[in-house]
């Protein structure tokens, strides 16, 4: 039954949007470390018979429209690896008139449709599903399976945090092991000043729910300070940015194509180094202090 733990929690990871079949048979295929199982036709069908029956931990909901095939990781360019990148707007929910309160970001919210039980009494097939509602049909995990989730196993996954800190952790749970910038968080997914973000995230550290990481991106010619944010109870991926030292060394190389005989001082070059980020270098992502 590991398998449907697994599902279960990548379920959970995808917050109060949910996640489709098909993007759930994707997630589990990314999954670090690897799942030990193959994800053939019988293993789909065993998942999607073992879910239907767990309306009190997952529920299966119609959305008003077919979801969009969108690709959550871009790529950041030559040796950059990629970046995660959430798919859905903001829209906070906070809704005390069910018997647990239910909170996230959910932008069908309002619209979706719960049809458990209607897949359950009709005993669809995974494929009768798919013909039926097709990319319409989302799995989201309850509220109790979600929070636990986003804590790390020691803590009391009931989460004593504001609506808007609990979103930010949420979407930061939905970016898996890649993480998510915090500039990402405050441009494309809250549209708040970054002082807001910032401080929503240094409350998130102060209890030990994330992991601030900061490194360095190579954009349009220039090296910049990121912050990289993942839950405390992922290990983030060295896939995300170049090493740092290989960001300089590919900066300096185009510096010394385009000086003279292609040489320069050693001392421009250092001071060089220095105005770009006012470090000489260190490994890419460092722990940080509430950034």
């Amino acid at each position: 039954m590991e398998i449907l733990k697994v599902c279960i929690d990548e379920i959970a990871l995808s917050g109060l949007e949910g996640c489709t079949f098909a993007e759930l048979c994707e997630l589990v295929a990314r999954r670090q470390p690897p799942v030990a199982f193959p994800l053939d036709e019988q293993t789909k069908q065993f998942i999607w018979g073992q879910l239907i029956q767990r309306g009190t931990i997952v529920r299966l909901y119609k959305l008003p429209e077919p979801r969009k095939v969108v690709e959550t990781l871009r790529p950041l360019g030559a040796a950059q690896g990629v970046e995660y990148v959430h798919p859905y707007p903001y829209r906070l929910v906070s809704d005390e008139n069910q018997p647990v309160r239910v909170r996230g970001s959910c932008s069908t919210y309002e619209q979706r449709r719960d049809v458990t039980e209607d897949i359950a009494k009709e005993g669809l097939s995974l494929s009768a599903a798919i013909e039926k509602y097709g990319n319409g049909l989302v799995l989201v995990a309850s509220q109790e399976v979600r929070e636990r989730a986003l804590t790390p196993a020691e803590m009391d996954p009931m989460l004593d945090l504001s609506e808007v800190q609990y979103c930010v952790l949420e979407v930061i749970g939905c970016s898996r092991e890649y993480g998510i910038l915090r500039s990402y968080i405050t441009n494309h997914f809250l549209r708040i000043d970054a002082r807001s973000t910032f401080h929503h995230v240094k409350t998130l550290a102060a209890m030990n729910l994330v992991v601030i990481r900061e490194g360095r991106q190579l954009k349009s010619g220039r090296v910049s300070s990121v912050f990289n944010l993942t839950l405390s109870r992922f290990s983030p991926l060295d896939t995300l940015y170049d090493d740092t030292m290989q960001v300089y060394e590919s900066q300096f190389c185009r510096l010394l194509e385009a000086a003279p005989f292609r040489a320069l001082p050693v001392g421009n070059l250092k001071n060089t180094l220095v105005s770009w980020c006012g470090l000489g270098g260190g490994s890419r992502w460092k722990k940080g202090e509430g950034s």
